[in-house]
């Protein structure tokens, strides 16, 4: 039990390892950055399954949201979580001015 346990930690470890220096491998394209990222996800998901892969990919971003410069260009939490947080806020909440419409009233029988 423990043997399959320490296999599944070092294969999350290798992973994230493999994930944060693939990050910083710039693939020529344009106009687009590109890195090796992609590549090497597609590697984790083959070799590690759904599951274990999963994990390694959820341990890959609680590595960058405690700030370790695994992202590409070496991104902190605030450049990288912001974005999505605000445009998520921004467009989950109503407006104001849809609180305040008038409501229909009874309809009258015709």
């Amino acid at each position: 039990m423990t043997d399959t346990w320490t296999q599944h930690l070092a294969a999350v470890a290798i992973g994230t390892a493999l994930l944060a220096l693939s990050a910083h491998i710039q693939v020529p394209f344009w106009p687009v950055r590109l890195s090796m990222q992609s590549f090497v996800v597609l590697a984790i998901g083959l070799a590690c399954g759904r599951r274990l892969g999963t994990v390694t990919l959820l341990a890959y971003l609680a590595e960058g949201a405690l700030g370790l410069p695994v992202f590409q260009g070496g991104m902190a939490p605030p450049t990288w979580l912001g974005r999505p947080v605000a445009i998520c806020s921004a467009s989950c909440s109503p407006p104001r001015w849809w609180a305040r419409l008038p409501t229909a009233g009874p309809r009258e029988a015709s």
